[in-house]
């Protein structure tokens, strides 16, 4: 007996390494670690969470503020400019992966709704800018914004909520497991993992995904929606 598969009506894509791309392999928080004094990548990661944590719907020149004040105990104009610098230039380096528009109008045109969720810095919201992602999204979820972060299941509820849909019609694709996948797992939703290096798309029902896709393209040849291309839209 084959068994049924879930009736779709919503995506959540991750945005760095997965609906972005950086080919020019430039690090924002190893070049911030650096300049701010702090020992490791993984101590600047936890502060910037920490100041979305305390404050919410920063803009970028608070949050390179706050980030300079919490490490050096007082503003620094010149370095929160350096700060402001080198995130400004890793947006520079971001561009669209070439499959991801096409993914999702076409994923849209068969009445699919679209939701984008990252893990960011405030400096996010000017990339989303500029590359025009209001256009492509129903709704955009940015954890700078709300306070909190993948893997935390109620970011993914948030937006879904946004959506209007619910965990059993949503599946988030990603590329990281402990965030992406794993917080996805937590809301009740399928998940798709994004791992550009594998050498096919893999479907087991033994992973703790539903698929390992190599390229975004990959999505629209899943059972889990090409059936739904099969039908008229709704």
């Amino acid at each position: 007996m084959i068994a049924k598969l879930p009736y779709i009506r919503a995506v959540i894509f991750d945005l760095a390494n997965t609906m972005v791309e950086n080919k020019k392999g430039y690090n924002p928080r190893y070049e911030a670690q650096v300049l701010l004094g702090l020992p490791t990548k993984q101590h600047l990661r936890n502060l910037i969470f920490t100041l979305a944590a305390d404050k919410p719907g920063m803009d970028s020149d608070e949050f390179a503020e706050a980030l300079v004040k919490r490490t050096k105990g007082k503003i620094d104009e010149h370095l929160v400019e350096e700060i402001k610098q080198i995130f400004l230039h890793n947006n520079e380096c971001l561009q669209l992966r070439p499959d991801a528009l096409p993914v999702l109008h076409e994923l849209r045109s068969h009445g699919i709704k679209l939701a984008l969720l990252s893990n960011c810095t405030p400096f996010a919201k000017l990339l989303v800018r500029d590359l025009e992602l209001n256009k492509h999204f129903d709704a955009i979820v940015l954890s700078s914004d709300v306070g909190y972060m993948k893997p935390d299941p109620r970011i993914f509820m948030l937006t879904m909520k946004q959506m209007n849909v619910a965990a059993n019609e949503t599946c988030v694709v990603g590329d990281k497991v402990k965030t992406d996948i794993l917080g996805g797992t937590l809301a009740s939703c399928k998940t798709i993992l994004f791992e550009i290096h594998s050498r096919e798309v893999v479907i087991d029902s033994s992973l703790p995904v539903y698929a390992v896709i190599k390229s975004l393209s990959d999505i629209l040849t899943l059972p889990l929606f090409k059936s739904l291309f099969l039908q008229t839209n709704y």
